[in-house]
């Protein structure tokens, strides 16, 4: 069965608005990301507002790139498996698979790459020329990491490599050969959507990796890793220092009056410490619960009411899950 002259197909979008925004408007093309120091939201360089935008631009590039990936390669095999009339089997001189494959030897410049504070050279003044469309921050050597001259070549590193792989990829399709099922344009479309996800995973291996080093520094300067209950051990050491009234664990014993408790009721945590929460209490007077049974049965409560106030302390990735324990002793029982 031969295949339609024609076909829509249903679009594959990526929103670049997050993209065009880092460019700057002057016809230099400057790129104009910055991470704001100032800014109370930013934590560590990967943990910001800007990084974490680059991030989800990042994942989103990823997921589109590999979307357009597999529709490309199915493209390519249901004609190659369909339509095929020139050859008795279903193979092609050049396929997008081959050509176009994950093992493309393109530089990535995407590289968590650090220099000591001796170890880094002053630039003699020369400004290397840029091959690539978008052009660093104008700005003094003391901004970067490394030296505008340095980022610069690797920048043409990797535009010189992507115009080795793209005349490689032109060469391979012609656009006079008969048998080639795809065009030049589709290859080119191919090795970019297998190209461009290495630079994202770069991207975001690099920033965890200088996410990790820091954590690793800050926890060798500390000597341990500060957990919630690290922290809530220090506020309860200094509450007993600084407070009148010091939080008291919250467990109480269940009695009537002038009689032997008949059970205990607490909040503690789920895991097998079962640690009391510490509460600020505080003894509202004697006063009457009214809870009707029915319309005309109303049960009385009556006793003391307690205030309870509790000030929780968690991290982002530590934290305990609590619940409110009810015993009872032998032969005893009431109601929670």
């Amino acid at each position: 069965m031969p295949l339609p002259e024609h076909k829509d197909h249903e679009p594959i979008e990526l929103s670049l608005t997050w993209l065009m925004q880092q460019i700057d408007k002057t016809p230099q093309l400057t790129s104009n990301f910055r991470v704001n120091v100032e800014e109370n939201k930013t934590k560590t360089p990967r943990r910001n507002e800007a990084t974490q935008n680059a991030i989800d631009f990042a994942d989103h590039l990823k997921g589109w790139c590999g979307s357009v990936s597999v529709f490309m390669s199915k493209l390519e095999l249901d004609i190659l498996h369909r339509h095929n009339p020139a050859k008795n089997e279903p193979k092609a001189k050049n396929s997008l698979r081959k050509t176009c494959n994950p093992g493309e030897k393109i530089f990535n410049p995407v590289l968590p790459l650090m220099e000591e504070g001796e170890d880094v050279q002053k630039a003699d003044g020369t400004e290397i020329e840029h091959k690539s469309v978008l052009r660093l921050q104008s700005s003094s050597s003391e901004g970067f990491v490394l030296s505008p001259n340095d980022i610069t070549k690797l920048l043409n590193e990797h535009v010189n490599s992507m115009a080795a792989a793209l005349a490689k990829v032109s060469a391979s399709f012609p656009p006079d050969a008969e048998d080639n099922i795809v065009a030049v344009s589709e290859a080119t479309l191919s090795l970019l959507t297998v190209h461009l996800p290495h630079l994202c995973n770069n991207f975001l291996d690099s920033m965890a990796y200088v996410e990790n080093m820091m954590e690793e520094q800050l926890t060798a300067a500390i000597g341990k890793t500060i957990t919630a209950d690290d922290l809530d051990t220090f506020v309860k050491f200094h509450n007993a220092r600084l407070l009148c009234q010091v939080p008291q664990p919250f467990s109480h014993a269940i009695r009537r009056p002038e009689h032997t408790p008949v059970g205990l009721v607490s909040i503690e945590s789920s895991d097998d410490e079962h640690k009391c929460i510490h509460t600020h209490t505080r003894v509202v007077a004697n006063s009457t619960l009214k809870m009707p049974l029915n319309a005309a049965t109303v049960l009385e409560l009556t006793g003391k009411q307690y205030l309870h106030g509790w000030l929780n302390h968690r991290f982002e990735r530590h934290h305990n899950d609590y619940q409110l324990v009810g015993r009872a002793r032998q032969f005893s029982a009431y109601i929670l």
